[in-house]
């Protein structure tokens, strides 16, 4: 019979008890260590794809913006798009906020992120544009984004 002892008693003694709540012990702060790693790293994978997910969205929304342009014209630390007429379209610029340095469209920050370095070039006759910058989310994540752009001609394109 199992659990039965030399004088008929049955049960666990304290050893075995104890011996058990302790494995049970060390199995659970394993697990929950294993557990709290990971969630560690799927936050810092998810941040990671935030960043590169606004990073893409700001190199797209400049290229898109720049193409329907007809002009360009550069201003401190950024750059505006014109129409046909000569009529602002939108202005792309760093702006230091009370959260920080961010990249603006008509004064609205395009992303959260901070602005950590940046760069902006056009040609000589203000036909293309080419943006490096560097954003960096809250927790010093950074991510790049070199935008080259060209206005279209109009007269080819319906």
């Amino acid at each position: 019979m199992a659990g039965m002892k030399k004088n008929g008693q049955a049960g666990y003694t304290l050893i075995e008890v104890m011996v058990s709540i302790g494995l049970s012990m060390f199995v659970a702060i394993a697990l929950g260590g294993t557990i709290t790693t990971s969630v560690k790293l799927w936050n810092a994978h998810l941040e990671k794809a935030t960043l590169q997910r606004n990073t893409t969205m700001t190199a797209d929304w400049i290229r898109r913006d720049v193409q329907d342009a007809h002009s360009l014209s550069m201003i401190s630390g950024g750059f505006r798009t014109h129409d046909r007429a000569g009529v602002l379209m939108h202005e792309y610029k760093v702006e230091t906020t009370a959260d920080g340095p961010r990249f603006t469209r008509d004064s609205r920050a395009v992303v959260p992120d901070d602005v950590d370095s940046y760069l902006i070039t056009t040609n000589s006759d203000t036909t293309n544009v080419l943006v490096h910058l560097t954003l960096a989310d809250v927790n010093g994540a950074r991510m790049d984004a070199y935008v080259k752009a060209a206005v279209r001609d109009r007269t080819r394109w319906f």
